[in-house]
């Protein structure tokens, strides 16, 4: 029962994942190994760290309180992902019904200087990763989509570690998540021609309903 809920929660974390693929896919932009490689390490060290110190609360606290705190904190994670998938479908349609898109595009060419603005712009138009426009994802533009991956990974980590998911099995599952949805994004997007907006927005909101899922089931069983 563990196994399979480690393996939503990765589905959860890895939709981000498959999003960016099948934009990369679509505009033939390639990703090397070493590029994927530290992507998926990004998001395994920032799981691995948030675990450990959930694993440090586990064991000063009852597990009955950590269990409910950690099922809670999923089921906030999945409201707010939910919500953010919501602004940015609004902010999407508002901005392709104007002329404002355009300004918009022009204006975030180059990565802004605030970290976690641009991390949440990348999940959202991962194309902006590829700075100089080469069509490949160096390691540097790597190091930056993998930082914007990693961040859902950082705070869902350490609530599902409350919860009482192993960390081994967990840190696996979810690294070679990675890799696999990755991959299958990029064969997705070879294959068609548009990124439609009803696609990108059911990428976006499946992890806010899983992790409120996990977090209910934990909550009540």
């Amino acid at each position: 029962m563990e196994i399979l809920s480690i393996i939503m929660f990765a589905l959860s974390l890895n939709m981000d994942t498959l999003g960016v693929g099948i934009a990369y896919g679509i505009k033939k932009i390639r990703i090397p190994i070493k590029s994927l490689i530290v992507i998926t390490l990004m998001s395994v060290i920032a799981i691995s760290i948030s675990m450990t110190t959930g694993n440090v609360i586990n064991n000063v606290l009852p597990e009955i309180i950590t269990s409910k705190l950690g099922s809670i904190a999923l089921i906030i994670i999945g409201g707010l992902l939910l919500s953010k998938s919501y602004k940015s479908k609004n902010k999407r349609q508002m901005l392709a019904t104007s002329k404002q898109r355009k300004t918009f595009e022009k204006t975030n060419t180059k990565l802004k200087p605030k970290i976690l603005e641009t991390a949440f712009q990348l999940v959202h138009e991962p194309l902006k990763a590829d700075v100089d426009k080469s069509g490949t994802i160096s390691t540097k533009e790597a190091v930056l989509l993998g930082f914007a991956l990693a961040l859902d990974a950082f705070v869902a980590g350490f609530a599902v570690s409350l919860i009482g998911f192993d960390i081994l099995n967990t840190v696996i599952i979810v690294g070679v998540g990675y890799i696999l949805m990755m991959c299958l994004g990029l064969k997705i997007g070879n294959r068609i021609a548009v990124y439609k907006d009803s696609i990108r927005y059911s990428i976006l909101i499946l992890p806010g309903f899983i992790l409120i899922t996990i977090g209910i089931i934990k909550l009540l069983f």
